[in-house]
C-alpha cells in the first residue's frame, strides 16, 4: 500500500492547541525527548495518495467555507499498542462524526490509505506521544494521566499536513 502524500487535519483554538502540546512537550522532556520536532495537535480525518495538493487546497477552501467551527472536547487518554501511541480521546459527537462523513462526500475521492479513516470506521484521537516500546508508552500514559484534565476548546479550522512534516503547507479557518 502506498504511502499519503497528503493528510487532511482538524486545527484547535489556540488555547486548546497550546494545552495539548503542553501535555505532549512535557512528557517528551520528562522522558528525554524535548528536542524532538512534532506536528500540531490535530485530528486526522483524511489522507490521500494521489489527489495533488493544488486540488485539495481547493476544495478544503470550499469546505471550510460551507462550515463552522465546532466545539470539541477531550476526556480520555487512550493507548494504540500496536503502534506506541499515546493519544487524547475526544467525545465521539453526531456532530464531529456528521463533519468527518461531510468532508469525506466534499472530496469525492477513495481513501486509498488508512482505512481506518473512512467514514464508519474512524477511531477519532489527537496522537500526544509515539513512543519505541510498550514499557515507555506506558510510562508516558502515567505521566499524562497525572496531568491530565477534561479539555475543551473548537475545531477552527483544517489544514493539509504532508507525512513527515511537522509544518501544515496550507489551512483555512471555518466560519465562525
Amino acid at each position: 500500500m502506498q504511502m499519503p502524500a497528503n493528510f487532511i487535519t482538524a486545527k484547535f483554538d489556540d488555547v486548546l492547541e497550546s494545552k495539548l502540546g503542553e501535555l505532549s512537550s512535557g512528557v517528551r522532556a520528562a522522558l528525554g525527548h524535548a528536542d524532538l520536532q512534532c506536528h500540531r495537535p490535530h485530528i486526522t480525518f483524511a489522507a490521500y495518495c494521489d489527489v495533488t495538493a493544488p486540488v485539495l487546497e481547493d476544495r478544503l477552501r470550499a469546505f471550510c467555507a460551507r462550515h463552522r467551527t465546532l466545539p470539541v472536547e477531550f476526556r480520555s487518554l487512550a493507548c494504540f499498542v500496536p503502534k506506541h501511541v499515546v493519544c487524547a480521546g475526544p467525545v465521539v459527537s453526531s456532530d464531529l462524526l456528521a463533519l468527518h462523513h461531510e468532508l469525506h462526500e466534499h472530496f469525492a475521492h477513495p481513501t486509498e490509505f488508512a482505512h481506518h479513516l473512512a467514514p464508519g470506521a474512524w477511531a477519532p484521537h489527537c496522537t500526544l506521544y509515539v513512543a519505541s516500546t510498550v514499557d515507555e508508552m506506558v510510562r508516558a500514559l502515567e505521566l499524562m494521566s497525572a496531568e491530565f484534565d477534561r479539555l475543551e476548546g473548537e475545531i477552527v479550522g483544517f489544514g493539509i499536513l504532508e507525512p513527515l512534516s511537522v509544518i501544515d503547507f496550507f489551512q483555512c479557518a471555518l466560519e465562525s
